[in-house]
């Protein structure tokens, strides 16, 4: 068994390569795409898409040994655990343990699988999010587990609360990574005065009404000057399924704020909306871990305000944390973007914020912690 050999095993609907969304599939193919570029042997169990398939040739310098997983997969609930296990145990069957020293899984459920396939694997959790209805059976799970790395300060807490210390589990935080590309590439194109952006999905918990709300109760010479982008999924103002979006629609006609919706954009195509616009609102409801979001924006030079939920705080470069806002405090939020439309750009803060990124999120630094963790005795 080479040492530095690793499986992923991605028990998502979502496939990698992430075609067409799904932040955590694009976070986790990229650090295999890195460990495969640095030599180690990379596998990779993954639902498949046609979009999928064809980037797997050109996914990283060094070839992948693609394991798929032929059966659909639910997430959530307890018939969606016990099918995600039932078909990974049967997939696993057909793989020679000996291939891999080390088994990154997606879900905590997996992780028993995993030790009854392999009882000489390391098994690590790359835990990006928990759900509270399975948080209780966290401690069961974890008995399998050598390790779990967290995507920030604010999840490892949450987790080590379940978590039985007796388990003795190495648990880091490595933060989500950010590719280059994003610092790289030019972010110098001219952006639209008093632009906010909004980008992620269209639900509650992301609280896109109370970033309505806010730019509603903008004085009015400030208001009448904002324009609104919503970049989310597909068919956000033409869609009758949600109760959500209908009462964000009625909301945006009632306030005044001028607005557009983007649609779903790709991700290799969010640069560009990134640069078009002068500043980003996360404005989270609820204990969002990582989102990644946040460093892309940042990246290219967006001005930066979100809410203290969950681990955005670590995310938030210090240059940009005086605007950040309680979560659900509608006057907090929009006194924060009335600040910074007033301050006008802050030409200063591009240096300064990707210095800070550089040394936080590059790709280089994240896979470094990476092997350190995954090499560890």
């Amino acid at each position: 068994m080479r040492e530095r050999s690793i499986l992923f095993v991605n028990s998502s609907s979502l496939p990698i390569p992430a075609a067409s969304g799904g932040a955590i599939q694009q976070v986790l193919g990229q650090i295999a795409a890195e460990l495969a570029n640095r030599g180690w042997d990379v596998g990779m169990m993954t639902m498949m898409t046609e979009q999928s398939i064809a980037r797997q040739p050109s996914f990283a310098e060094r070839p992948l040994r693609w394991h798929a997983i032929d059966a659909p997969i639910q997430s959530g609930g307890l018939r969606g655990i016990w099918d995600a296990r039932k078909t990974v145990k049967r997939l696993l069957r057909g793989i020679d343990p000996s291939l891999y020293a080390h088994v990154v899984v997606f879900d905590p459920y997996i992780a028993p699988v995993v030790r009854r396939w392999s009882a000489e694997a390391k098994i690590i959790w790359s835990a990006h999010n928990v759900k509270k209805k399975t948080k209780h059976a966290l401690r069961w799970w974890c008995k399998a587990m050598d390790g779990i790395i967290s995507v920030s300060g604010f999840l490892q807490a949450s987790l080590e609360q379940t978590i039985p210390r007796a388990l003795k589990l190495t648990h880091e935080v490595i933060h989500n990574p950010l590719g280059q590309e994003w610092l790289e590439a030019d972010a110098s194109a001219k952006r639209q005065p008093n632009s906010v952006l909004y980008c992620g999905r269209i639900v509650e918990d992301k609280g896109l009404h109370f970033l309505v709300d806010a730019l509603a109760q903008l004085p009015d010479p400030l208001k009448q000057g904002v324009k609104l982008s919503i970049a989310g999924g597909s068919h956000f103002l033409g869609s009758t399924d949600s109760p959500y979006i209908q009462s964000v629609i009625r909301q945006l006609e009632q306030s005044g704020v001028a607005y557009e919706s983007l649609g779903f954009i790709p991700h290799d195509q969010l640069i560009t909306v990134y640069d078009r616009h002068d500043v980003l609102v996360i404005p989270s409801n609820w204990d969002d871990p990582a989102p990644v979001v946040a460093s892309e924006g940042q990246a290219r030079n967006c001005r930066m305000i979100a809410t203290t939920a969950g681990g955005l705080p670590e995310i938030v470069a210090p240059y940009w944390r005086d605007y950040l806002v309680p979560r659900g405090d509608v006057r907090a939020l929009s006194s924060s973007i009335a600040r910074m439309l007033e301050s006008g750009q802050e030409a200063a803060a591009a240096t300064e914020v990707r210095q800070w990124l550089n040394h936080e999120f590059s790709t280089s630094e994240i896979i470094q912690q990476w092997e350190a963790m995954l090499l560890s005795r």
